[in-house]
């Protein structure tokens, strides 16, 4: 008879902490759509069917995508000032192998490109192109970059670690 009684003492503990908890969980949560911050889908309208390869967001506003397909020439930029809300095509450069961007600071964004990097010290205003060393004849075919500084940058890709 004590077994019983001891039974039905633990059971009902039991029942009162599962109710104690689902009340906590409900008042901890109230279930109110009024997240501090949140997810926005964005949409780029018009990539002429090359798919998002890279992003990078050099401030809250200024933000940059590169695109590709495979095969199918220009790789394209397309930069945003307002957050993501409007793409617009910021640059089409002359080859496909665009893999990698990555911002310095708010002014100044690095594209790994095959061969090359492309670089804009004013927001994506004006591009330029510096090849890696011994171009043409290095053979090299860029795909990664970590830029640490201005003066460090490490590439890395399909014939090794550079």
């Amino acid at each position: 008879m004590r077994k019983g009684n001891e039974y039905k003492v633990v059971r009902k503990l039991t029942n009162t902490l599962l109710y104690f908890f689902i009340i906590i969980f409900f008042i901890a949560f109230n279930f109110q759509d009024t997240h501090v911050g949140s997810w926005n889908p964005q949409y780029i309208y018009n990539t002429n069917g090359q798919s998002v390869r890279d992003m990078a967001f050099s401030d809250s506003l200024t933000g940059f995508i590169i695109t590709w397909k495979p095969y199918d020439y220009p790789g394209r930029v397309y930069k945003t000032n307002d957050g993501g809300n409007n793409w617009s095509l910021n640059l089409s450069f002359d080859t496909v192998f665009l893999y990698k961007i990555q911002p310095l600071n708010k002014d100044t964004i690095l594209i790994c490109e095959g061969n090359s990097i492309l670089k804009t010290t004013n927001k994506g205003i004006n591009w330029s192109r510096l090849f890696f060393p011994g171009y043409p004849y290095n053979n090299m075919s860029a795909r990664y970059m970590n830029a640490i500084n201005y003066d460090t940058i490490w590439i890395s890709g399909g014939t090794g670690f550079n």
